[in-house]
């Protein structure tokens, strides 16, 4: 009989095997096998290093392995206590030395590494040639300064990689507090860059990106213009030169030779029609025109005219997304509706009109009516947009594929809109969902809503922040969305929930990795108010706990909540209480906190190898 041994698997097999596995664990099971054939597969793995959910344990045997780092090609960096151990490490010894083979590195948090990116590790990883690929989000908490800090001290340094993207999740990112915000831009020296990210401030900033010499390999730009309507004097003024956004600065600043894909976000009308008639793009093959703005008609005739042959003569593809008023909706009818298989030269138009929501001192509760003209599919603009309002847009597109989809919605009618925009926004790949529902009258809970539902699957839904407004919408309601949501989302890992509605809920979910429960009500006790059990019965596996919102009290209840927290939840790797929180407290406060959890005795807590009790800023605990 003939007796198959591990090592004459096919390759194939092992392939398969390692996908269920951690990089690190294949490489712990297979570097020290003295076999040709496993060290070439090992070789030729692509090793990407993810932070997330790694044990504070694991990190250091890691830490400790420095074979791994050798072999590394993706590093993505979260925010948990252990990869900030990590990157303590990574910074303390040269980057480039620990991670020779590195091509990509993704920052998800980038709040979590503030200032001293820049020195450390990214002028290491420069100095390399192996770094192709930089990616850094800034969160919705995110300062203004922090991504102003960074992108200076880039351009200072001049420091660039093949492929940089900046991504802003905050729906407008600038404040008028930083008129001068990106001043190094006339500095801009970026020589390795060919595929770029980027947001400014003003539209004149854009001159400076395309200046010629300044990126000079330039093929792939995505633009975000955020304040067009701030005073730019003062930032002029620190500029030393007398600079405007006209088709004369533009063609004698300017070289757009190379680019190949444009895509502007959040420009005026007319600002967009000035620079494609200034810009020399004899190689452009993808136009794409997000949120683009206009009180007028005015410009419409003369986007359409110099989107031809004479000044985009490799043009292949062109998507746009303007907003008109909807006062203008008659004119805009006649003008352009009734007149588009005369005068456009495409036929992949529609229009139809939204209801957005818009902010008044900080709270939306306001909206207005806009008229949308685009081209078809709406889904190709809509995954560049941060924000989604209400339902309408649904009945136009596809399924929304992007990293972040922010829904906010004050308009819920009927049972087939909501239905329809589920569908629409979370049934693609989607990393965080943000659901915010304003002013919401009624909702329908009856046998038809139960039987749409139960045929509804989120197959790629990540993470959702459910952000309700109480005082419009009953809590019952609200209940039953986050219920349905657990229920249908199998690969759902992360949840931002009010305890008030997730105790009321009775549908589980066993992939939820990481919970971050915001709670509305001081109490002595804790224990008393969230029940432990009930929430390990609803979410069994998960490995980092945030609570946060109103602050839990530092007292012997407090220390025996986490007591209880740690010994039911037991795949638990983080614990973070009174997160982001504001309250200044004495130095001793933490000596002793620490104390009364080490009496406790518990094994987990009392472990320093396994366990690190930290208290980052004012009362903030982790563990």
């Amino acid at each position: 009989m003939n007796i198959s041994k591990f090592e004459s698997l096919p390759t194939e097999l092992y392939l398969s095997i390692f996908s269920y596995l951690s990089s690190f664990d294949v490489f712990n099971a297979v570097f020290h096998i003295n076999n040709k054939r496993f060290q070439q597969i090992l070789h030729c793995q692509s090793f990407i290093f993810n932070t997330k959910f790694i044990s504070y344990l694991k990190m250091k045997q890691i830490l400790n392995t420095s074979n791994y780092f050798l072999l590394v090609t993706t590093i993505i960096l979260d925010h948990s206590d252990s990869c900030r151990a990590f990157y303590r490490y990574w910074r303390k010894n040269s980057s480039i030395l620990i991670t020779p083979k590195l091509e990509r590195l993704i920052v998800k948090k980038m709040e979590s590494f503030r200032y001293s990116f820049v020195e450390s590790p990214l002028t290491s990883l420069s100095y390399g040639k192996s770094l192709k690929h930089l990616h850094v989000i800034f969160r919705h908490t995110c300062s203004d300064s922090l991504y102003i800090f960074l992108i200076n001290n880039l351009i200072k340094a001049q420091i660039s990689f093949h492929t940089m993207i900046f991504e802003m999740e905050k729906d407008s990112y600038y404040a008028e507090r930083y008129p001068s915000s990106l001043i190094e831009l006339k500095n801009l020296q970026w020589s390795n860059t060919v595929q770029l990210s980027l947001i400014v401030q003003f539209p004149f900033e854009i001159l400076f990106i395309l200046r010629k010499s300044a990126i000079p390999y330039l093929e792939y730009l995505y633009i975000t213009i955020e304040q067009e309507q701030l005073n730019t004097k003062s930032y002029s003024d620190k500029l030393s030169i007398e600079l405007q956004f006209c088709e004369n600065h533009i063609r004698q600043m300017t070289d757009a030779s190379r680019l190949q894909t444009l895509i502007l976000r959040h420009l005026s009308h007319d600002k967009v029609t000035i620079l494609i008639r200034s810009l020399n793009m004899p190689l452009l093959k993808k136009l794409i025109l997000v949120e683009i703005f206009d009180e007028t008609l005015r410009h419409y005739e003369e986007l359409r005219q110099i989107v031809n042959n004479e000044y985009l003569p490799y043009l292949k593809e062109l998507y746009f997304l303007i907003y008109f008023p909807e006062n203008l909706y008659q004119e805009f009818q006649k003008n352009i509706i009734n007149r588009l298989d005369m005068i456009w030269p495409f036929h992949n138009l529609a229009y139809h009109i939204e209801d957005q929501l818009v902010c008044s001192y900080n709270v939306y509760q306001k909206t207005k009516q806009v008229i949308l003209f685009y081209t078809f599919s709406l889904d190709i603009l809509l995954k560049y947009t941060r924000t989604i309002h209400n339902h309408s847009f649904a009945q136009y597109s596809k399924p929304i594929n992007r990293h972040c989809i922010r829904w906010m919605c004050n308009q819920i009618d009927n049972l087939i809109q909501l239905t329809n925009t589920f569908n629409t926004l979370a049934t693609d790949y989607v990393d965080i969902f943000v659901l915010e529902f304003y002013q919401m009258q009624r909702f329908l809970q009856n046998d038809e809503s139960m039987s749409s539902w139960s045929r509804m699957r989120f197959p790629w839904l990540r993470s959702v922040i459910f952000n309700f407004e109480y005082n419009v919408m009953k809590q019952s309601d609200c209940v039953y969305i986050i219920d349905q949501i657990l229920r249908s989302s199998p690969r759902l890992q992360k949840l931002t929930v009010e305890w008030e509605d997730l105790r009321l809920c009775s549908s589980s979910n066993r992939n939820i990795k990481h919970l971050s429960l915001l709670v509305n009500e001081r109490c002595q006790d804790p224990t008393e108010y969230i029940n432990i059990d009930y929430l390990f019965q609803l979410l069994p596996n998960i490995s980092c706990l945030e609570i946060g919102r109103i602050d839990l009290l530092f007292n012997e209840d407090f220390v025996k909540f986490i007591v209880k927290i740690v010994d039911t939840i037991i795949k638990l790797v983080q614990l973070v209480l009174n997160k982001n929180g504001l309250i200044p407290i004495d130095p001793e406060i933490p000596i002793l906190i620490q104390q009364e959890i080490f009496n406790t005795g518990n094994k987990r807590l009392f472990n320093s190898h396994i366990c690190q009790i930290t208290f980052p800023r004012r009362n903030e605990l982790r563990i």
